[in-house]
């Protein structure tokens, strides 16, 4: 490799540059928080003690969370690899040496810091607005005494389970885009997936059959909202982020369902990315 050759590093600072570059990676990510005010809100169900109040504010800004950053990085991860095939840079990038690996392990460590950076804004945010809020409400400046050290725990348990999210709609984002070689299509794929998947819940319910039901057990929206709610230490708090009943499947199930289907979901784009022809 020589001083010209592209790095990791490199590759990853442009494509953060990208990332930062798209308005529409802005624009969801303000029109996610802003439309999740109601829904932190309604997350926050009862002051009736402090205790209850930040577990049900952790809950709230989970579901915020994955409400805001979750359609923000399915999109993010389609467009950013599918305008490299609609807009014919892909051939000009790998023209460059850039290599086919890095340059997809570049775009996915780029969407990976963002999700996780965001995911680090909103544990603070969080944690700052019940530390802050608390006392207030109570009108006890001893209020925050009363809160357990489970519930605070809850807020770095969430924040694991969102990285699991994080991996989820990367990997669905760049799956789209990579098997249809489109933006057009990654975009459909990455905003219809986890849709189709939660219309699929309440149908099973409401069919009845267990068989039906059984198979909602094994699918990726289904199983990220589980693992959220078992991670959390103590019964869940708040309000439910899934359509229809909670999985009775346990954490272990859920963890090993979702790590298949970003492995799988991996080596599929992987595999179709490094080995097909460039047309474009």
């Amino acid at each position: 490799m020589t001083a010209a050759d592209p790095t990791f590093v490199g590759a990853t600072r442009g494509e953060i540059g990208k990332l930062c570059r798209q308005a529409m990676v802005w624009g969801l990510l303000a029109a996610g928080v802003l439309s999740a005010g109601p829904l932190m809100v309604a997350g926050i169900v009862r002051w009736d003690a402090p205790a209850r109040y930040v577990a049900s504010l952790s809950v709230a800004s989970q579901g915020t969370y994955q409400y805001a950053m979750g359609l923000t990085l399915l999109l993010a991860a389609a467009r950013l690899m599918g305008m490299e095939f609609s807009a014919g840079t892909l051939r000009v990038l790998l023209a460059r040496g850039v290599g086919r690996p890095r340059l997809l392990a570049a775009k996915v460590t780029a969407l990976c810091l963002l999700g996780l950076i965001v995911l680090a804004v909103f544990e603070a945010a969080a944690l700052a607005t019940a530390v802050i809020s608390t006392p207030l409400l109570f009108h006890s400046p001893d209020a925050l005494r009363a809160v357990p050290w489970t519930v605070w725990a809850n807020f770095g348990l969430e924040g694991l389970a969102e990285m699991a999210t994080i991996a989820a709609c990367v990997a669905v984002g760049f799956a789209g885009a990579v098997l249809g070689r489109s933006l057009a299509f990654g975009l459909v794929v990455a905003a219809g997936f986890f849709p189709a998947e939660s219309f699929v819940v309440p149908l099973a319910y409401t069919i009845g059959r267990p068989d039906l039901v059984k198979v909602t057990d094994w699918l990726l929206g289904r199983n990220l909202e589980t693992l959220s709610h078992h991670l959390r230490i103590g019964p869940p708090v708040g309000y439910p982020n899934t359509a229809g009943p909670l999985s009775t499947a346990g954490a272990e199930h859920a963890a090993i369902v979702v790590l298949v289907y970003v492995l799988a979901l991996g080596a599929l784009s992987a595999a179709l990315f490094l080995r097909r022809d460039v047309r474009e």
